[in-house]
């Protein structure tokens, strides 16, 4: 497959538009004017294994200098346009890739190279060559150019850059300055890979391109851009009609940031833009240049990232489903039989630069940055570990009562986390939390961590049993990503009973034998991530901190296509085992699901009449009433509590199940169920008793009785409640 060039620019080259790879299962056409093709389910490698422990043996061409590859120009990587000109052409391009391949990982997002000579074969300036991209919502198809680039389709490497000489920038000594003007040069073009190619549709339903500016793949100077290194300005509203240009190269926009998938999109602010613009009696144009502290007058007109989305289509994946982690590798390519001491000066600073640029991608990004060629730099992925709760009593919360929480903190991802610190916020007014963060000592790769010391937390006197503290956990890692994960704690209530659904054995699936689904039936696994248009079918982990990996969805596996294991063709039940709850006072089910029904096939996207039914017997079985529904949509996964004795008397015989089904020809239905526990009140906690419920008479097995939703019958293979009664099921993840 032949590749196409991109056009060049000043500062960058836009990533290119490369034919779209077919695809067998996108979603329907104009689900989004400017979005068209789906996410394509490539997910960067998060490993990194040198593929030699010494290097120059394998090519004569290339040698690595600290963390900085050079390769020594010759015919293969470097033409000669004769009175010594000298350029990078597409091939020269493909050899440096290869070169670069041959001896190290394809675990590279992007392969940068610095010339040490004037690449006169794009006039001197630096682009970015896009070699693949799986994102949309931002304006770029997405396409598979690899092959094209001598390369297998699967692999990591999305991009190759090419920065020219560094002595166009400046004194060589002056370009090494985190958050400084090269810093911003090379932070331009890294960035191509997202942007910036964002529309929006207006007032009248067209779409509105006044954010663009130069080639189309730069923010208009006339567009508020918070100085974005993209070409944006930082403008100030005088608030008389006059607009100030408070700079450029400052880092990246909220918009920028969205593009790149480090913000959610309801994280960005309204942005604005002038029209009729003037400096004195000059119209300005979207290119036009304009001075630091100039002032000039225009319109101001508002835009949201609504209309954002409602043109491109939303982001896919959304914020948080592409790796925090960006990899760059930095090659010096010298003019043919240039001696090294002739560019040792280049390759001194490019050496500084490699090794400080990551300080600004984590200032200006929130994102990880390495730029070490063969040596692995750390990529710690931080989670909750354990909760403990000491009240010098019970362990369980009261109205009012204050108590230390105690956290550990869990490494999945790369390398040892270093000096990780750990805050705590409180979501609603419900509790009171310190603001000051707890540093972590090291939490070593797939290791746990306990923080040395607790949150002091005060829950507020109003707040009812029964209810929940909720609060939010930041983990920040000193290489810049940072990690979330919400807490719940009960109030007034404790955990009576619990399965956290990891082992699971004594779970059934289709236990009557009667379901009808041909696809996405329940099944307990490790669900993949799954994701289209924006929006999130399947979560990419189970609801459980730590060691526990595994849920019930119905399908958990991806295998290429988002529809591949949806629910379709009927039915299917989940039957949870038997709890013994005959001594409770007052128990709850609570467990943590997750639901989407939608139509993707129409624009916009519907949703479907498919809720998530929650049923539960007394005896065994016989009989079934319907406890509750999921109906909403969720984006996370979502804490649900049904009362028990509101619907039947508790009994030792107690089971759950979960029904859903899809009958659609074109919809897609997704489920999961994790963390299932019984709660009751502490006797401190007055209950309000309701009347004993009148149980249904039973019904002959498979009989579905018309209207109330609800289906008798016996679990398959004999299911044996009295065992689950004597064990009472009491299940817990192994460490």
């Amino acid at each position: 497959m032949k590749r196409q060039v991109g056009i060049v620019t000043l500062l960058g080259l836009a990533a290119c538009a490369q034919p779209s790879r077919p695809d067998g299962e996108s979603p329907p056409a104009d689900v989004n004017p400017s979005d068209r093709v789906r996410h394509q389910g490539f997910r960067p490698n998060p490993n990194f294994h040198p593929a030699q422990e010494r290097y120059g043996f394998i090519r004569s061409g290339l040698r690595q200098e600290g963390q900085v590859l050079v390769i020594e120009g010759d015919n293969r990587f470097v033409t000669s346009g004769g009175g010594g000109a000298y350029g990078i052409t597409d091939d020269n391009q493909v050899a440096i890739v290869n070169e670069v391949l041959a001896q190290y990982p394809d675990e590279f997002d992007t392969i940068q190279i610095y010339t040490t000579f004037l690449d006169e074969a794009h006039v001197g300036f630096a682009y970015y060559q896009s070699i693949q991209n799986t994102v949309t919502g931002i304006g770029v198809a997405t396409f598979n150019g690899r092959q094209g680039w001598g390369l297998p389709d699967e692999g990591r490497l999305s991009g190759f850059s090419n920065m020219n000489t560094m002595s166009q920038w400046g004194e060589l000594p002056s370009l090494n300055r985190v958050e400084g003007y090269y810093h911003g040069v090379i932070s331009h073009e890294l960035s191509h890979r997202w942007l910036f190619h964002l529309t929006f549709k207006d007032g009248a339903g067209n779409e509105n391109r006044s954010l663009l500016g130069r080639d189309e793949a730069h923010w208009s100077v006339l567009a508020q851009a918070d100085g974005s290194v993209m070409d944006g300005n930082l403008w100030r509203d005088n608030a008389d009609g006059t607009f100030a240009n408070l700079g450029t190269d400052l880092g990246f926009a909220p918009l920028d940031l969205y593009a790149m998938g480090r913000r959610r999109a309801d994280e960005i602010e309204d942005l604005w833009y002038l029209t009729e613009a003037f400096r004195g009696n000059e119209a300005l144009n979207k290119t036009t240049p304009i001075a630091l502290g100039e002032t000039v007058r225009g319109n101001r007109i508002d835009l949201s990232i609504r209309q954002v989305i409602a043109q491109m289509g939303p982001r896919n994946p959304p914020a948080g489903g592409d790796d925090p982690y960006y990899r760059a590798v930095f090659v010096l390519v010298t003019r043919p039989g240039e001696a090294p001491a002739a560019y040792q000066d280049q390759l001194d600073v490019l050496k500084a630069v490699q090794a400080d640029f990551p300080q600004t991608w984590r200032a200006w990004t929130g994102g990880g940055m390495c730029t070490k060629a063969s040596e692995r730099c750390p990529e710690p992925i931080l989670g909750l570990g354990s909760t403990t709760i000491n009240d010098g009593g019970d362990g369980r919360i009261a109205p009012g009562e204050s108590f230390d929480l105690q956290l550990s903190v869990t490494n999945t991802g790369l390398g040892t986390a270093e000096n990780a610190r750990v805050t705590l916020a409180a979501l609603d007014l419900t509790a009171t939390v310190p603001s000051d963060a707890i540093g972590a000592p090291p939490i070593a790769q797939g290791g746990t961590s306990q923080l040395p010391s607790g949150f002091r937390i005060t829950a507020s006197a109003t707040v009812a049993c029964g209810t929940v503290l909720p609060l939010l956990a930041t983990f920040q890692t000193q290489e810049g990503p940072s990690f979330q994960a919400r807490l719940e704690l009960p109030v007034g209530t404790f955990r009576y009973r619990y399965d956290p659904m990891d082992e699971a054995p004594d779970w059934t699936i289709n236990p009557d034998g009667t379901d009808g689904a041909t696809a996405g039936q329940w099944a307990l696994g490790e669900p993949d991530f799954v994701s289209v248009v924006g929006i999130v079918l399947q979560p990419g982990a189970d609801h459980s901190p730590g060691d526990s990996k595994l849920s019930f969805h119905t399908g958990p596996r991806l295998d290429g296509f988002f529809s591949r294991h949806d629910l379709d063709g009927g039915e299917t039940t989940l039957q949870s085992p038997v709890f013994a709850l005959r001594d409770s006072r007052a128990p709850e089910l609570i467990f943590y699901g997750w639901h989407v029904a939608k139509d993707l096939s129409v624009n916009p996207a519907t949703d479907l009449d498919a809720p998530l039914i929650v049923e539960v017997t007394n005896d065994a079985g016989e009989t079934w009433v319907e406890l509750g529904r999921v109906e909403e949509n969720t984006k996370e996964w979502t804490r649900y509590r049904f009362p028990i004795k509101d619907k039947v008397t508790p009994t030792n015989r107690v089971q759950f199940r979960f029904r859903i089904a899809d009958e659609t020809e074109t919809g897609t239905v997704e489920a999961g169920v994790d963390d299932l526990e019984i709660i009751d009140y502490v006797e401190a906690c007055p209950i309000d008793e309701p009347p004993v419920p009148e149980m249904p008479k039973p019904t002959p097995k498979d009989e579905v009785e018309d209207g109330c939703g609800c289906r008798s019958g016996v679990a398959s293979g004999g299911s044996a409640w009295w065992w689950g009664a004597l064990l009472f099921l009491g299940l817990r993840r192994r460490r």
